[in-house]
């Protein structure tokens, strides 16, 4: 959760659009949260960060039930989701 919830370059209006936030490591999705409320990406809103992040963002939320998380989690995601070597930004959203 720690490792997913911020800094990152995002719109927040389409963040808040958002159902789930899927934490997703070689295009396997390893954790799924509902994400409660985004926050500018600073020490006083995240205190494991070491210096304020203009621009960046995070949120505040909790694992999804279980009957949700089986849906994605462990489970590869469909190639148009997945980063593609060498992009920088590994926000992607989808709208289902």
């Amino acid at each position: 959760y720690e490792a997913v919830r911020f800094a990152w370059v995002i719109n927040p209006l389409r963040a808040k659009e958002a159902d789930f936030v899927l934490a997703v490591t070689d295009g396997i999705c390893i954790g799924v949260f509902k994400a409660k409320e985004w926050l500018p990406a600073t020490t006083t809103n995240f205190p494991l960060l070491s210096q304020n992040m203009p621009k960046r963002y995070g949120f505040v939320g909790e694992p999804v039930t279980a009957g949700i998380s089986e849906r994605f989690l462990n489970k590869r995601l469909p190639e148009s989701l997945q980063r593609k070597r060498g992009e920088s930004n590994p926000i992607r959203y989808s709208y289902d």
